[in-house]
């Protein structure tokens, strides 16, 4: 017997609205949830890496949303002697009043950051880094130790938190790895000893607005998360004083920023000025209909000196 296409639709149709009817609603998941991941990779400089990330979910009797508080440990090492042991706690609804806490622990220690010099001008030997006397000549070791914490409270109805932080930052600094010969950074320090050696305290308090429309903070489907933050690092609250190299460093990446700034400003005018120079154009040659082509064509018509557009576009492209 053949059934009609119609006929197999509807019993489809059918059969899925009944299903449909006779399963419950998904209740809000309660209690505790756990999630876990290993974390393997392999690294040339630093070896097989191995560890775990650990997700603790507390959404309560009740199924408290996003949740009640997580607790995240991370663990990794690597054969050649990275130590990293972090620990991340939020709770969004554990606080009375709408408040909402988070804490940072971590203990970080690296023996393969790369370091080539301060500036864009610094020379790099190629055959160092093949060097198997200074297997770490162009790295360094660092050591970093950070406690720190924040607390949010929403504005009005909107979805937006203003969010006050403070944190205690320490930075140690191995010029020689391992042990492993010597590194730029040794010669470097060696050539100025009356240069203290970087590391030390960088203890910070900072302030700001976040804006969250996301439709759930775990998985989310859709919605945005920005923040806005003033950070403030100062010798009040145990910051070391930075010596020339730090300063020079820090001017360095300001010039690099400002010239940036610079070259995005003239392109943005140089666009303005083209916008604006092809409707004054345009208007000349309804009025001046015998000079039309003449003019339509001619660069400086159009508010902008030939070739200043490719050659700003030609600056940001060697910036970034």
């Amino acid at each position: 017997m053949n059934i009609p296409k119609t006929a197999w639709l509807a019993v489809i149709i059918a059969t899925t609205a009944l299903t449909a009817a006779t399963v419950p609603a998904q209740e809000a998941p309660k209690g505790w949830e756990v999630a876990a991941l290993p974390a393997i990779n392999y690294d040339a400089d630093e070896g097989l890496g191995y560890g775990a990330i650990v997700e603790l979910y507390s959404r309560g009797a009740g199924g408290l949303e996003p949740y009640r508080f997580t607790v995240q440990p991370t663990v990794f090492l690597t054969t050649g002697g990275r130590r990293d042991f972090t620990l991340f706690f939020d709770a969004p609804r554990l606080l009375p009043g709408g408040w909402r806490a988070d804490a940072y622990l971590g203990s970080e220690r690296q023996l393969a950051s790369p370091y080539y010099g301060l500036g864009n001008g610094t020379a790099v030997d190629p055959g160092r880094e093949e060097d198997e006397a200074n297997p770490y000549y162009y790295r360094f070791g660092r050591t970093r130790r950070q406690v720190s914490g924040n607390l949010q409270h929403g504005l009005g109805g909107l979805p937006l938190r203003a969010l006050i932080g403070a944190g205690v930052v320490h930075n140690t600094i191995d010029a020689v790895p391992n042990d492993s010969g010597t590194t730029f950074l040794a010669a470097e320090l060696a050539s100025e000893p009356a240069e203290p050696l970087p590391g030390g305290y960088s203890n910070f308090v900072r302030g700001g607005l976040v804006w969250d429309t996301r439709d759930r903070e775990v998985g989310p489907t859709r919605g945005s998360w920005s923040e806005l933050l003033v950070q403030r690092v100062d010798e009040a609250l145990g910051r070391v004083r930075p010596g020339r190299r730090e300063a020079r460093r820090a001017l360095d990446a300001v010039g690099v920023r400002l010239a940036r700034v610079r070259a995005l400003a003239e392109l943005c005018v140089a666009a303005v000025r083209s916008a604006a120079g092809v409707v004054l154009a345009r208007q000349r040659r309804r009025a001046w209909n015998g000079h039309r082509a003449s003019r339509g064509r001619n660069p400086r018509l159009l508010g902008i000196r030939p070739g200043l557009l490719p050659r700003l576009l030609l600056r940001i492209a060697l910036l970034r």
